[in-house]
């Protein structure tokens, strides 16, 4: 990072931390050492080219045999990808329920067009809304099994981080959750009463 060994004994690695970061580690340190329990905390440090990257520590209390702690046990971790990875997850399930949420309103505002033009229309003009209404839920389906199947794929990729793979199994859960709920007004929809020429 820059600064030699010397530098960093002690309390100067805090320097390197990222000014934000900087306040809670030495408070999650007393807290651990004064609990005596494992010391886990995420930071960001910066690295000889200047940029910061996140890390993690995780520290462990050795005790000795009257279970007094005499030294801690310690490792540092890069885990800048794992963040990274995780931002691109956030920015996907925010699109992701962004576009379930349009689906949501467009399928609303769909069927209901869709119910006002069955009220007026002959047996023949219901078929083709209902064709293309079938044609654009198709299309809204598309998308929402495009989430699935995206999340799916991570899963597969990273079947190894279980904390990865249940929030995964949870935007696919939810994106199943709106397709039932899309499925269920297109039902209502098609029970609204009997088709009849007038």
């Amino acid at each position: 990072a820059g600064v030699t060994e010397t530098e960093v004994m002690g309390q100067g690695w805090l320097a390197l931390l990222h000014e934000q970061d900087r306040p809670r580690i030495p408070i999650a340190w007393r807290d651990a050492a004064r609990a005596g329990t494992d010391y886990v905390v995420e930071y960001r440090a910066r690295v000889r080219d200047g940029s910061y990257r996140w890390f993690l520590s995780r520290g462990r209390p050795l005790r000795d045999g009257s279970g007094q702690i005499f030294r801690w046990f310690g490792v540092a971790v890069d885990i800048e990808d794992r963040h990274t990875a995780e931002e691109a997850l956030r920015d996907t399930e925010a699109r992701l329920r962004a576009l379930t949420q349009e689906l949501e309103a467009r399928v609303q505002t769909e069927v209901a067009a869709r119910e006002a033009a069955q009220v007026r229309a002959a047996h023949a003009e219901r078929m083709q809304a209902l064709g293309q209404l079938a044609g654009g839920l198709a299309h809204d389906f598309n998308n929402i099994l495009q989430g699935v199947q995206g999340g799916a794929a991570i899963i597969n990729r990273r079947a190894h981080d279980v904390d990865a793979v249940r929030r995964f199994a949870g935007i696919i859960l939810d994106a199943a959750v709106r397709g039932a709920s899309v499925t269920r007004r297109l039902l209502a929809f098609a029970r609204r009463g009997d088709l009849r020429s007038e």
